[in-house]
């Protein structure tokens, strides 16, 4: 693969500011007839407080911007590949893996290639503003954007019929709007000490707004799915069937081998929440006395939700802290109001209280674990997410070396405290099984991010 690329910019009178840039790409990964893709991006920029004569707005600058970008496909997206068969021989024969006695056996995998594989395409309007007032003692940062992603490059359930499970497809137009303002100040600011803080603060709505032609969503793994119509991705399964107050439903027909149990929406399409959060953010303050200095930042996610198959394992296996408390006489009244499903499949509530009696071991065992609600939990947290303490050696200490400029000392830690939210029974919600695949907010007895500690001494040369 190679590229071209290009850039001009145009100022006028120190205020105003035009840049583009160009580029073009040649991609081995895609077929010879999409393989050249051109992309660009237009900046308009208008430092304002040039022309206006407002004593405590130092800087002032709004832009605007319209941007786009390419990209290509994974290695070997185009061709069907194969891999080396095998053969198990079952209990106490040896399994086979070819090449074998001088023959070689290769077996078609189940994602198809596709030979009409284009790049993907995002395109981005963004509009900012930028002030700094008082001397510079107070800065402020707005951005508000709006990205659409087409032809996404994404596997797409096939009819098995095909011979193939999967196959890569340029599908999709996903779209990204969002807010990113950040805060910065100097409270305190005096000959030998000072107080600096930064906050910042985000928030970003996606909206799969289409997939593709018959396909209406997609499985990713780990509940997680695509869906037309919903954030990117959703988690989707079976959860609690309630009222409209919220109020888990108890069967109170005699007849049903459910009664005295929570009534239960088995489909696989029920969505459970999703992994973007309603909002995050962080903050950082740092405090310089002298030559010593202070820095602690703090960063928080609030509103998502993370699919736990730990928890999934525990409930199982009757492990879970919630099935600790557990009734002498394995009877349990469920908390819940009273209802069933009559002939005609309506919902039809007592709008009673549940008092039937159900035993506790059966409803864990062959219900309630089961159910995916039961272990999509809160992915919130609030974290300390690093401390460090700098020391700056006064130079009388070196000023007889004359080729030392400069010496720091540092201590810092990471990951030093983790709140989260009451409902999480996990080791850290930001943790995924998938890596930085499609599917976030999945997590199997995964290992937390560790708490480290480090020290350090630099020293700059003359």
């Amino acid at each position: 693969s190679y590229s071209g690329y290009g850039q001009a910019m145009v100022s006028y009178r120190d205020f105003l500011y035009y840049t583009f840039t160009g580029r073009n790409d040649w991609s081995s990964t895609l077929p010879e007839k999409n393989n050249s893709y051109f992309y660009s991006s237009n900046s308009l920029g208008l430092i304002f407080s040039e022309l206006l004569d407002m004593p405590f707005l130092d800087y002032g600058k709004a832009r605007a911007s319209y941007a786009s970008v390419g990209n290509d496909a994974p290695a070997y997206s185009i061709y069907t590949l194969s891999y080396v068969a095998d053969a198990y021989g079952g209990a106490g024969i040896p399994s086979l893996q070819y090449p074998y006695g001088g023959v070689g056996s290769y077996l078609e995998g189940t994602s198809a290639g596709n030979i009409d594989l284009k790049n993907e395409q995002t395109n981005e309007i963004e509009l900012g503003l930028e002030l700094k007032m008082l001397n510079n003692r107070l800065g402020f940062e707005g951005n508000i954007y709006n990205k659409i992603s087409l032809d996404q490059i994404l596997p797409a359930n096939t009819t098995l019929t095909t011979g193939y499970s999967s196959v890569l497809m340029n599908i999709g137009k996903i779209s990204n709007k969002g807010i990113e303002l950040s805060l910065s100040g100097t409270p305190v600011k005096t000959n030998n000490f000072s107080w600096d803080i930064n906050l910042n603060w985000y928030k970003n709505r996606s909206l799969v707004e289409k997939i593709a032609d018959g396909v209406p969503s997609i499985d990713l793994g780990g509940n997680t799915s695509i869906v037309e119509g919903e954030p990117y991705a959703v988690f989707r399964g079976s959860k609690y069937v309630r009222d409209e107050n919220g109020n888990k439903i108890v069967d109170d027909d005699p007849s049903s081998s459910t009664y005295g149990y929570y009534l239960i929406d088995w489909s696989t399409d029920n969505i459970l929440g999703t992994n973007e959060p309603d909002f995050s953010g962080g903050v950082r303050n740092t405090f310089t006395y002298k030559n010593l200095s202070l820095s602690a930042f703090f960063d928080f996610r609030v509103g998502s939700v993370i699919s736990s198959g730990t928890d999934y394992y525990l409930l199982y296996y009757g492990m879970a802290v919630r099935q600790e408390d557990r009734p002498e006489n394995n009877i349990i009244v469920h908390d819940g109001v009273m209802g069933h499903y009559d002939a005609s499949n309506n919902l039809v509530l007592s709008g009673q209280q549940n008092t039937i009696e159900s035993e506790y071991q059966r409803g864990w065992q062959w219900y309630y674990g089961y159910v995916t609600e039961e272990s999509i939990q809160s992915g919130d947290f609030l974290k300390l997410r690093d401390v460090s303490l700098s020391y700056t050696l006064p130079k009388k200490y070196f000023s007889n070396i004359n080729w030392i400029d400069n010496i720091n000392l540092t201590a810092q830690g990471r990951n030093l405290l983790r709140i989260y939210a009451a409902d999480f029974s996990g080791s850290d919600p930001e943790v995924n099984q998938n890596g930085t695949g499609n599917a976030q907010g999945w997590s199997t007895y995964m290992m937390p991010d560790t708490r480290s500690y480090s020290f350090g001494v630099s020293v700059t040369f003359k």
